[in-house]
């Protein structure tokens, strides 16, 4: 959610996700998550935060990566094992994105 107000302030149109597709912020549009999966090609930035769990494990991999725009910058702040890196990777030696941010946060935050 701060990262939504975050980019708010700077005047970005946000899209947030959640399995319920329920809105806790005014202001900004929500998705269920498999609706907002059959749309990620259409997102400048995307920015994932998801908690891993078994339907979240490997969520970010060759398939879903392919569909993102040429130009889209991935953000992860999300568990690791959310993203499969090596398919990362491929995505990344083709072209298929403008970059990738990963962020380890320390295991108390």
């Amino acid at each position: 959610i701060e990262i939504i107000k975050t980019l708010k302030r700077m005047n970005s149109e946000c899209t947030g996700v959640n399995r319920s597709g329920k809105n806790y912020l005014k202001d900004t549009s929500v998705l269920k998550l498999d609706k907002a999966l059959s749309q990620i090609g259409s997102f400048d930035i995307v920015v994932n935060a998801l908690p891993l769990n078994p339907s979240t494990r490997n969520m970010f991999d060759y398939e879903t990566l392919s569909l993102f725009k040429s130009d889209t910058v991935y953000i992860n702040i999300g568990r690791k094992e959310t993203t499969n890196s090596k398919e990362l990777i491929e995505v990344l030696k083709y072209g298929r994105l403008r970059g990738v941010y990963l962020i380890k946060l320390d295991d108390a935050t």
